[in-house]
């Protein structure tokens, strides 16, 4: 009896333990699921993509250092400049593309936010001969890069606000600036090597290459004639739009701006390193860049609310040669992202 007693005793005092245990690992086995499943449902995986070109280099940094950023892997990808808009439309997350283009998918009704502008004028005159004002250009023939888009309306602005008067022609006409265009900075300067142009616009750090080759030389910065215009600096050519869901995280977004404010150091501390890098994201720019040719291409980071009113005075002065350079109208408040 009394053996059966302690027998029944060390019974219960077993299944007490055995549940106890259970339960134990029954709430452990539940808690790192849920955990684990928050973690997942948490952490997502953004595409990052940017043109061809020089806008590429303000995130040469991130696409070194930053596969992760608050915790979100960030997929990094440099496209054809011209497929810049659809690649953001048709799937990815984060964006470098031209600060007008933005504007306009915005008026469009596309969900994004400019979270910051990271080019300021990238834009040159090369010629032969140097020019000591834009008179000088009148009977000559000017090549330029992109027909109705930023080279050519801020030509054409800088033209018109000296009173210099232009046409659009491949041969020279007396008394006017005749302007043709091409289709590449490389057509450009062919037009120049045949004599079929004494000067030709185009973008850095296209320019510094093409001076080698042409021995030719900067005629006008753009950067510089813009600045005697306005009075907002240089104009904000390029910048970093969000779609309006990653917009909200607020945590996310001021990681990436906090990033991206690092790469402008990174450039000028490790311009040798810029090639490298470009190359394992398949870009053009196979250049040997240097501290000069890294400051020409007038790279940084400023936030969206805070060159508001640059960007306001850029497109309000290039929208009266095309109101379309947009989408018709400034966009609204809800363009700029504040976080």
């Amino acid at each position: 009896s009394y053996i059966m007693k302690n027998i029944k005793k060390l019974t219960v005092i077993l299944l007490a333990i055995c549940m106890l245990v259970f339960a134990a690992c029954n709430t452990g086995v539940t808690d790192n699921n849920s955990d684990s499943n928050l973690g997942e449902e948490q952490k997502r995986e953004y595409t990052f993509v940017m043109p061809d070109g020089a806008p590429s280099l303000a995130a040469v940094s991130l696409m070194k250092n930053y596969q992760q950023i608050d915790g979100h892997k960030v997929n990094y990808k440099i496209v054809p400049a011209e497929n810049i808009a659809t690649e953001f439309i048709t799937g990815a997350d984060i964006a470098i593309m031209p600060t007008n283009a933005s504007a306009k998918l915005f008026n469009k009704g596309v969900d994004l936010k400019l979270l910051s502008v990271n080019v300021f004028g990238v834009l040159y005159m090369i010629g032969k001969q140097p020019i000591a004002s834009l008179n000088d250009l009148k009977g000559k023939v000017v090549y330029n890069i992109g027909e109705g888009g930023t080279p050519d309306l801020l030509l054409k602005y800088f033209l018109e606000s000296a009173n210099v008067e232009y046409v659009e022609s491949t041969v020279s006409v007396s008394g006017k600036v005749a302007l043709a265009y091409a289709s590449s900075a490389q057509e450009v300067m062919v037009n120049i090597a045949q004599n079929r142009a004494e000067y030709g616009v185009m973008g850095q750090p296209v320019v510094t290459n093409a001076n080698n080759n042409l021995s030719t030389q900067i005629v006008l910065d753009f950067q510089q004639e813009w600045q005697k215009l306005n009075s907002n600096g240089s104009y904000p050519q390029a910048g970093v739009v969000v779609k309006g869901n990653i917009a909200t995280d607020t945590s996310f977004v001021q990681a990436l701006y906090q990033a991206m404010q690092l790469n402008g150091d990174y450039l000028l501390q490790n311009p040798g390193e810029i090639k490298g890098v470009l190359e394992q994201f398949n870009s053009s720019l196979t250049f040997n860049f240097t501290k000069e040719v890294v400051q020409a291409c007038n790279i940084g980071c400023k936030s969206a609310s805070e060159v508001k009113p640059a960007l306001v005075e850029y497109f309000t002065n290039i929208m009266q040669f095309d109101s379309s350079f947009i989408g018709g109208n400034l966009p609204s408040d809800n363009y700029y992202l504040n976080f």
